[in-house]
């Protein structure tokens, strides 16, 4: 037990210290208040759509707006942060995301809002994250050195886990004193602050490994090098089937609260926290893992338990049930994806990392679809109907992935 106890700690203290790093610090922080911003957004957004249409099928249109443009642009978006300044271009696209914050805000508060012109934020907000994600995610290899890269990943996604806690305890009094609009205000207040800390660090020296060469044939030079390699082809995978029907479920949580618990935003917020609550302590598991862990294992039993506790979550119908569920879900979709992410980071050559995470982040525009496939069956057979055949689809999918790439092969490139 006490062994156990001091590898906990020592491990603890170990990812933590990556913090000493300076630009690591400076992003870290930076990416607390982006990634808090990026939570309430989606949350904001997809409770305003509910208040203004009751429909489930336009919160799957909202989703779909807002991740469509990931699924296109985001190869070209890796691309770019393999050519170019990857801090210049994260700098660039949240200063935007705080503009639109505002904006949005301000349409409220005049009473201009409508659903469609939503939607078209969304859509461009999507646009953006197209090309910040790529660069954000593969420009944690720039400022931490190799043998520190876990410890760094693992620390960055506890953030999100954290943010997901921290965001109902805001959420849910926010709109009910303040109302929707104070909650835009407060999300372009937070990237304010991330774009502080961007201009605080310094200027990224030039990468050996940056691309050469026509645009086009380092996108297809990208998608050869992911073909090739059957370990990150794999993870890719597994990371696509999570986006289509493994995440899907948040987009209709809102009509989730609404039809089968009879709740408000109080409850909206509760079950935001308790998916928060699960989703950190799975980050914080992740962090763990041993070096010589197998990717395959891990990934294959997180993604059946994603799938378990998503048909789990579906069959509840009140509240605490549901909190206690979505919170099982919440630990095994953190794990999946944070490993996921973990993985293919340590696998990857520096090279082709933006290209690479930049496929990798479909599975986050793939939610697009899935989005709309769960709205529009929502809207057809019922919430619960909904996210019980997401479940079983996504365990379906991911099981086939498991028979079809076998570990023996998947190990190797």
């Amino acid at each position: 037990m006490f062994n156990i106890l001091s590898y906990f700690i020592q491990k603890s203290f170990s990812i933590i210290s990556i913090l000493r790093e300076r630009e690591y610090r400076l992003f870290w922080i930076g990416a607390v208040f982006s990634n808090l911003g990026m939570w309430i957004l989606i949350s904001g957004r997809l409770w305003l759509m509910h208040l203004l249409t009751g429909s489930a099928t336009m919160l799957g249109l909202l989703t779909f707006a807002n991740t469509i443009p990931i699924l296109i642009f985001s190869m070209w978006g890796g691309v770019l942060a393999d050519k170019f300044n990857r801090l210049q271009t994260i700098r660039f696209t949240r200063s935007l995301f705080a503009l639109q914050a505002f904006v949005t805000a301000a349409l409220i508060i005049s009473n201009l809002m409508t659903p469609w012109l939503l939607i078209t934020i969304a859509f461009l907000t999507g646009m953006l994250l197209a090309f910040d994600i790529p660069a954000r995610q593969s420009i944690i290899a720039d400022i931490v050195p190799k043998s520190r890269l876990l410890e760094a990943i693992v620390l960055y996604s506890i953030i999100f886990g954290a943010s997901s806690v921290i965001g109902p305890a805001f959420f849910g009094p926010l709109v009910s004193t303040l109302g929707i609009a104070s909650i835009f205000i407060v999300i372009g207040v937070t990237y304010v602050v991330t774009v502080i800390t961007l201009f605080m660090m310094k200027q990224l020296k030039v990468r050996e490994s940056q691309a050469i060469g026509s645009t086009w044939e380092n996108l297809l030079a990208g998608l050869s090098y992911v073909r090739h390699h059957r370990l990150i082809s794999g993870l890719l995978l597994l990371s696509a089937s999570g986006g289509i029907f493994g995440y899907s479920f948040t987009t209709v949580l809102p009509a989730f609260v609404d039809q089968i618990l009879s709740g408000e935003v109080e409850s909206y917020s509760t079950l935001l926290f308790g998916l928060g609550i699960g989703g950190i302590i799975g980050t914080g598991t992740t962090g763990f893992l041993k070096a010589k862990t197998s990717p395959w294992t891990v990934q294959s039993i997180v993604a059946i338990g994603t799938g378990a506790g998503l048909i789990l979550f579906s069959q509840t119908t009140t509240l605490l049930f549901s909190v206690a569920a979505i919170c099982i879900l919440g630990l095994f979709t953190a794990v999946f994806r944070t490993s996921n992410n973990a993985f293919i980071q340590q696998s990857v050559e520096d090279q082709y990392r933006g290209r690479v995470m930049s496929i990798h982040q479909l599975s986050w525009g793939i939610t697009s679809i899935g989005g709309l496939f769960t709205g529009a069956l929502s809207s057809y057979a019922g919430v619960s109907t909904a996210l019980m055949i997401s479940g079983l689809l996504f365990l379906a999918l991911s099981l086939a992935i498991v028979v079809l790439r076998k570990p023996d092969r998947i190990s190797q490139q």
